[in-house]
């Protein structure tokens, strides 16, 4: 889970193969980066909103 985009761009380019994107709900703001690194299927989470919070971490927690 990442707070900011550049973060999150940060961890995909670590990552080896991509997975096509979920289908999303419009009243979710989330943004799912789906990846995979040798073995391990990796989900990278961010927001697209420019308010960062601990608030913002527990939307993003509560709609997984």
């Amino acid at each position: 889970m990442c707070a900011l985009p550049l973060k999150a761009a940060t961890a995909t380019v670590m990552l080896d193969q991509r997975h096509p994107p979920l289908q999303q709900l419009p009243s979710n703001n989330n943004v799912y980066k789906l990846k995979k690194i040798t073995d391990h299927n990796i989900v990278v989470i961010y927001l697209l909103t420019e308010v960062y919070s601990i608030t913002s971490v527990i939307t993003i927690i509560t709609k997984i």
